[in-house]
Formats: structure tokens, sequence, C-alpha cells
């Protein structure tokens, strides 16, 4: 199944439409990026939308979803709307109605593919503002400039949902296809450098399963231990991060091999099991999938449960993977076959924005934050 062409609508000025942004599947890098390795990603071809509508305050709800009658997801729901309206003061008072293919707190950056859709809907926004005449360094969301503008936006709303989040979820989510993230030099709160990767990946079996423990948890476990055990840590991250170097090295100017990259996924799952942050039950699914025809898998993600991929050789295999590892998912699991990322120029381009005069913007926020 291909690519639908996804984007934004904008009606009346922009104070209603709807904004779609992809979810994330991360492939190398788990926990060694924290520790400065680089990381590699990819944009899945699910993710979640946004209907905006004109109400008489911000709020925002979830349709569709066992989430929407949970009087913790309304909540939280109601003081993300505050935050909302706290950072970015311009939008005006609408209903926004949240449509996910996600699972929530899974490992496929459902709070990032929020934060992205709305970036999206801030800049249609800004860029109706501005007047249809502003053509001096005018932009779309076909172009690397624009994204980075949304993922900047994206990222400073991630905070609400993740503290300190490293910036991998919202950057996927905004630039969309197969990206590098390199952390050397990225620090204060900066987003990583990234490269653009070769999209052609073969067909991956992603799924997941309930985790056991959240990412603040599995974190912290695994600075935990680097203090008690610094040698063997730092053996086990130096690993995780080189092999997010060749996986980076591979999909460089080429398309992914199966084999290559099978193989690479499975040395670094055994690795994320020696690090304690995988579980039997995520193992028992990755060694059925490997029986079933997979030629490697791994976790994705911080682990402990969460979202996992296995890499085939083609769809047919693929389709043979899935249906044996949906046997073994527990209540709440789920699997699909992904045949390729979503890419950049599967996004509609919404509007145009002025890219210098939005940057100027994000500059003046956070000399007012200092």
């Amino acid at each position: 199944m291909g690519v639908q062409l996804r984007g934004c609508v904008t009606l009346a000025m922009t104070t209603a439409g709807t904004f779609w942004a992809p979810g994330k599947l991360l492939l190398f890098g788990e926990h060694s990026a924290v520790f400065g390795y680089p990381a590699v990603g990819t944009a899945l071809q699910r993710g979640l939308s946004i209907a905006v509508a004109p109400a008489s305050e911000m709020a925002l709800a979830i349709s569709g979803s066992p989430a929407a009658e949970d009087p913790t997801t309304d909540r939280g729901l109601r003081h993300f709307a505050e935050f909302l309206t706290e950072h970015l003061p311009y939008l005006p008072p609408s209903q926004v109605e949240i449509t996910s293919e996600l699972p929530i707190s899974s490992g496929f950056g459902s709070s990032a593919a929020l934060c992205t859709a709305l970036a999206q809907w801030s800049l249609a926004v800004t860029a109706a503002g501005e007047g249809s005449a502003a053509t001096d360094g005018v932009s779309t969301a076909h172009t690397r400039e624009w994204r980075e503008v949304a993922w900047h936006r994206a990222h400073e709303l991630e905070t609400f949902f993740h503290g300190t989040p490293s910036g991998i979820d919202t950057g996927l989510a905004a630039l969309g296809g197969v990206q590098a993230f390199h952390f050397q030099g990225a620090t204060g709160g900066t987003l990583p450098s990234t490269t653009a990767l070769s999209d052609h990946l073969p067909p991956l079996v992603v799924g997941s399963i309930p985790r056991n423990r959240s990412t603040r948890e599995l974190v912290a476990m695994v600075h935990r231990r680097h203090e008690q055990d610094v040698p063997a840590t730092t053996r086990i991250l130096s690993d995780l991060g080189s092999l997010a170097d060749e996986a980076i090295a591979h999909l460089s100017n080429q398309a992914g091999s199966p084999e290559v990259l099978g193989e690479m996924a499975s040395a670094a799952q055994a690795r994320l099991a020696e690090l304690g942050v995988s579980s039997p039950v995520m193992e028992r699914i990755l060694s059925t999938g490997v029986t079933a025809g997979a030629v490697g898998g791994k976790l994705s993600g911080a682990g402990d449960g969460g979202a996992f991929y296995l890499v085939c050789a083609d769809t047919d295999a693929a389709a043979t993977v899935r249906a044996a590892v949906s046997r073994e998912l527990p209540p709440g699991g789920s699997a699909f076959v992904m045949e390729r990322p979503t890419l950049p120029s599967d996004m509609e381009p919404a509007t145009k924005i002025n890219v210098p005069q939005q940057r100027a913007v994000e500059k003046n926020k956070k000399s007012r934050r200092r």
C-alpha cells in the first residue's frame, strides 16, 4: 500500500484545517544516543492528524481511541491546551480533534507527531498573518528549510511531554524519510544535526507490545548501571553507537540491504538485552519473527516492551512474518507491514511562510526565556 498524500488544508485565515504528521521508528541508537552516539530512524507510514475548528477557547480531544475515555488523558490534554496557549499565544481559540493511527506510549512517537502537526498549524497561522504578499525568503512544506522551522517549534512543544526530549522523534515527524542524528556539540537543549539517508528500506514488520516501564525509568536505569559498572556499560553503549555508525555508512549512498540491516539489527538487540532493556515477551516475538523468515530484528525505543521491527527480504516474507508474530502478541499488541517511509514529498505543501522572519521570531522567544 502506497503512502497517501498528507498535509494541511487551510480555511478562513487558518482558523480551521487539517494537519498530519507521521510517527517514527528508531532503527539504531537506543540509549547510546543519550551518551552522545548517533542514532538512525525513519518516519512511519502511519501518523496522527488534527482537525482544527474555531471555538471560544483552546481545547484538545482524542477521537476514535480508548484513550478518549481515560480521565487521565483528558486532564493531560487540558493542561497541554494551557501550555499551548502560553507558548503560542497567537493561535486562535480552537477545538482541536486528534485522530491517531499510533498507539499511545508505544514507542512510535505519538506525542511528537501531535506536536509536529500543531507546529504546522502554527506556521500556517503565522503565514496567514503575514499575508499572501510576503515573497522574500518564501518557502513551502516541500523544502528542508520549512520543515526545520516546524521541527524547532515541535521540539519546544514536546518539552511538555518529555521534559528534555532528544529531538529525534519530532525530527522524524517534521523532516520525514530516513534520518541520521548526530549529537556531538548538541548541548544545552539544542537540536542534533541531521543527515538524510537512503529511503529505500527493505520491508519491515513493525509492531508494539505494552510497556512495563516508562522511558524516563529506563533511561535512569541505564544511567545507574553506567555509574555502577562503567567499563561494561561503556562497552555496550560503544557497540550500539558503532552499529548506528555502520547503518549510517550503509544507507548513505545505497538502498538498504535486508541481510546487512537484519544482521545489524540482531546484533543491536543482543546488546540491548545485555543492557537490561529487553523483556522475555519481546525476545519471544523477535525469535518467532526470525523463525518465520525475517533476517533480523530488534526492539525500537527505550524498551521493556514498546515498539519493535523485523527486517524482511520482500513483501511476501513480511506478510508471513507478520502473521506469525501476530499470533504471539499479548493483549494490547499490534503489528503491521511497513513498505517504505513517509517521505517529505508525501507531505502536501500547506502554505507559504517567510522563513527568515520566522527564525527571528524563534530567536527572540529564546532571548526572552533567558
